[in-house]
């Protein structure tokens, strides 16, 4: 499968069957693309091997061993969460499935980009930007299509411009990151207008995680002179709304659900003396956190109960002090991406997949601390293939080839 068409599967199908009202969440639709990408990979799965001289474990994981260890780990602390609290274990089980394909997808698209050319992959991923900025032109100008779940901006394939800032965030970074000059800026700058024409404090912070990527010394201030810019031209009191955290009458629906989902850790944290709920669990027993009870009598509605409005809420809702601390793994990830992104930026020379997988791991940053949809989706599938890829030189993978189908190869 070309790496054009592997990238704007995973962009555009995963949120289609919530658009249309044929499933409640993304992760339908990411369980579908991943069992595409799974099914066309199959040889790769099945055939993948490691030179035996490795002792180690470390260099001999597979994606089926990885699948293995992952769903160990995860049953055993959802077997001890179950035996002292209220447990859900069909949705548990439900959840399972999606996750095994999530991971097997993600190794390949991993293995698709390192077998991918720098030209290849670079040309993909501008067409994914280009495509991104259609698709906001068309939220702007009121062109997308009537969803099964009005909003009021809904950017066409997805329902609010939030979910759009999450996926468009790694390519955001990558076109800068990989841009020389003013065109650089240029780029930024049509993160900025986007995020400024949706009215979305997602994509705002998407710009500026972007902007901390490639910016350097006294470059900031023309920068900041054009945000204001833009700013004046908006209605900042959107965006006051949102941020109004602290006081005691924030009334904003979207500041709200951002509180509740810190909430959310400290409920969940005392229900389970800090073990988690376990896996999938968040929201399935309802909660009795100010902020959910705020929300309902707004909307006489649940809000984001059950992905917790941001990933840190709900892996430390579901696992306890594991989550915690596969958090700070993470971090120290992101760290490492951060700088070496900025060292690319300036100059450094990196394969393009293994910038594009840096960019990823660095965007994601956005989903765990401002906004998400939950672990399925199609950010989540491009983590795990950014990891994927990342770890391949080390685990003696690089040379592998992947075998997608008798019309050829990526």
């Amino acid at each position: 499968m070309p790496t054009l068409v592997a990238l704007l599967a995973v962009i555009v199908l995963p949120m289609i069957p919530y658009y249309t009202g044929l499933a409640s969440s993304a992760a339908t639709g990411t369980a579908a693309v991943a069992a595409l990408l799974t099914f066309i990979c199959i040889e790769y799965l099945a055939t993948q091997d490691f030179s035996p001289a490795r002792s180690r474990f470390y260099h001999r994981m597979t994606p089926t061993v990885l699948v293995l260890v992952v769903v160990a780990l995860i049953v055993a602390h959802a077997a001890v969460a179950w035996t002292y609290q209220r447990f859900n274990a069909g949705h548990f089980f439900a959840s399972l499935p999606p996750l095994v394909l999530v991971i097997l997808a993600g190794c390949c698209i991993g293995q698709m980009l390192q077998n991918a050319t720098d030209r290849q992959v670079e040309r993909a991923i501008r067409w994914c930007f280009l495509f991104f900025c259609v698709c906001a032109l068309g939220g702007v100008l009121g062109l997308s299509p009537p969803s099964a779940r009005p909003t009021g901006k809904p950017v066409f394939p997805f329902n609010e411009p939030s979910h759009f800032g999450i996926v468009f965030t790694p390519f955001l970074i990558f076109c800068c990151v990989r841009t020389r000059g003013l065109g650089r800026y240029a780029i930024w700058f049509t993160g900025i207008l986007i995020a400024a024409s949706l009215q979305n404090l997602t994509l705002v912070a998407s710009c500026a995680l972007a902007a901390l990527t490639f910016v350097r010394g006294m470059a900031i201030i023309p920068m900041l002179a054009l945000a204001a810019g833009v700013g004046m031209l908006v209605d900042l009191s959107y965006y006051l709304g949102r941020v109004d955290l602290l006081s005691d009458n924030a009334s904003n629906l979207s500041a709200l659900t951002y509180i509740q989902g810190w909430q959310l850790i400290g409920e969940s944290w005392g229900r389970s003396g800090g073990w988690g709920l376990g896996f999938q669990q968040l929201g399935l027993q309802g909660t009795n956190v100010p902020a959910s009870e705020l929300i309902f009598q707004q909307i006489q509605d649940s809000e984001n109960i059950f992905d917790g409005s941001f990933n840190f809420s709900k892996i430390v809702s579901e696992f306890g002090v594991f989550g915690l601390g596969l958090t700070f793994i993470y971090l120290k990830f992101w760290w490492r991406a951060i700088r070496c992104l900025r060292r690319i930026a300036n100059g450094a020379n990196r394969a393009s997949a293994e910038v594009f997988a840096m960019c990823v791991i660095a965007g994601y940053f956005v989903e765990v601390f401002v906004r998400c949809a939950g672990y399925f989706t199609g950010t989540g599938l491009l983590l795990v293939g950014a990891f994927w890829l990342m770890t391949a030189r080390d685990r003696g993978a690089a040379a592998t080839d992947l075998q997608i189908s008798p019309a050829g190869r990526v």
